[in-house]
């Protein structure tokens, strides 16, 4: 008697799952988990919740203030912030993490879970359930307008519009602290991207949920795919800082040129590895930091108040930090557009696909470059290109089709994200099982929710003592309640 492939036994193996939900305030809750129970209840899978904020008052010295919605997010931020600050900055995750080694010992064998974690607000907790679940952890983003979660605040939970945009803008970026709300660098980690607004989109959900569970024949859409082109593209760059990608498309769909942020070579194009590289990693420093500390230097002597040292060190602190003009690369957006120039292609009505925001040098330049509709993913907080060019440039809900003014759309990336590109669509080079399209008749194969199982399968015992480890690190900071 043979032994069964590990292939075999993996789309036979139907394991518990783990999710993440990064979500900006305002977005529903509630919507959400009820869509989500019920689409896996085709799957024969349960779903068992565990809200992070649920843990706050588990620690020492945590209170959240019930009296009023305004009050419970103001603490709640508050008590998060304190534990990230005092304990650890996935503290949450971990209480998470806890909970669920605890839930484990008395959970239903014979019933697979699906677990959700909601919602997470800073990328050491993502990173640490990333640890912990390897590719059996799967990040969601909910995207809702600012005007759509104000209404939402104000509706359901008795907050005023002032108080509402007040806590939107903590959420997103708290300023100045590393171990504050920090929504928005973490929404940019997920693996799909889903609206959830004023009216969610429950298709996009049922179609992630297909993804996970190996739906043979699902493909990308047309923005999935060109969003991974603009993201393949971007992992040649070498710059020291970040790498960023990006795709032009012309308006009759075809990909006309890619780009990624490096330092330009003699004759057009970027630098590559080779004999003649003279990339800023050759040469060992980022020329922009370095002027931008110069002209720091210059500032702090010219005040002459203290030494250099300390007023620099202020002067870090403010807008003179966020100038860029001396470094020597390309960016991404620029390079696709420059490409498209050495080879006579035009970019009128064209759509530009980047895995950043464009900051504002590139935005005045697709503004003139005749560009219809830019796509992104990492918001870029130091851009002012909405600030500076808000009777050109518009940023609409998606899903639109502008206002007929002409301008150009600047919108969030929906549907799946690049990082898990292959797992989720490559029918064989991805980490799951491998998918079969036809059977030997070369009929489509048969898929049916109620028997698929996780395209990736987790092992209990890769996981749970590490799990197990990282959540029995926070006993002494919780309260004692035997």
């Amino acid at each position: 008697m043979s032994l069964e492939s590990a292939d075999k036994i993996a789309r036979s193996s139907r394991t518990d799952i783990f999710l993440g939900v990064v979500a900006p305030v305002g977005v529903r809750r509630d919507a959400f988990e009820a869509k989500l129970q019920a689409c896996l209840e085709r799957y024969g899978y349960k779903l068992e919740l565990w809200h992070i904020s649920d843990f706050l008052e588990d620690f020492k010295g945590i209170r959240v203030d019930e009296s009023s919605g305004n009050e419970r997010l103001r603490t709640a931020m508050n008590a998060g912030t304190k534990l990230r600050t005092d304990v650890s900055e996935d503290v949450l995750a971990r209480a998470g993490l806890l909970a669920v080694n605890q839930w484990r010992e008395t959970r239903d064998p014979d019933k697979p879970t699906a677990h959700l974690f909601w919602s997470l607000k800073h990328p050491e907790e993502v990173a640490t359930l990333r640890l912990v679940y390897g590719g059996g952890f799967h990040l969601i983003g909910l995207y809702a307008t600012e005007e759509e979660r104000v209404t939402e605040l104000r509706n359901r939970r008795g907050i005023s519009n002032v108080e509402a945009r007040d806590h939107i803008a903590r959420d997103r970026d708290e300023s100045g602290n590393g171990h504050g709300q920090r929504t928005r660098d973490t929404f940019q980690l997920a693996d799909v991207f889903i609206p959830w607004g004023g009216h969610p989109d429950e298709a996009a959900l049922e179609r992630f949920l297909e993804l996970l569970f190996g739906r043979p024949t699902l493909t990308p859409t047309e923005d999935e795919h060109r969003m991974f082109l603009a993201y393949a593209s971007g992992l040649r760059s070498g710059e020291l800082s970040r790498q960023v990608g990006a795709a032009l498309v012309s308006a009759q769909g075809d990909v006309i040129a890619v780009g990624a942020n490096d330092v330009p070579r003699r004759g057009g194009g970027l630098y590559a590895p080779g004999a003649d590289d003279d990339r800023d990693a050759v040469r060992r420093f980022d020329s922009n930091a370095r002027v931008r500390r110069e002209i720091m230097n210059d500032v702090a002597k010219q005040l002459d108040v203290g030494s250099v040292d300390d007023v620099s060190e202020k002067l870090e602190q403010t807008r003179l930090r966020e100038i860029t003009e001396y470094g020597r690369a390309v960016h991404a957006e620029m390079e696709a557009l420059l490409s498209c120039a050495r080879s006579g292609r035009t970019t009128r009505n064209a759509t530009l696909y980047v895995t950043t925001y464009p900051c504002h040098n590139c935005a005045r330049h697709i503004i003139a470059a005749g560009l219809d509709r830019v796509v992104y993913v990492e918001p870029y907080p130091k851009s002012k290109a909405l600030e500076l060019h808000d009777k050109d440039v518009i940023e609409v809900p998606p899903g639109t089709s502008g206002d007929g003014s002409g301008k150009v759309r600047f919108e969030p990336h929906l549907g799946v994200g690049p990082r898990r590109f292959f797992d989720y669509f490559s029918i064989s080079l991805g980490d799951g099982y491998v998918l079969k399209r036809k059977e030997e008749s070369g009929n489509v194969t048969e898929w049916e929710p109620s028997g698929a199982a996780p395209r990736i399968s987790l092992s209990e015992e890769a996981f749970t003592e590490t799990e197990k480890n990282l959540a029995g690190e926070l006993l002494p900071y919780r309260l004692d309640k035997t």
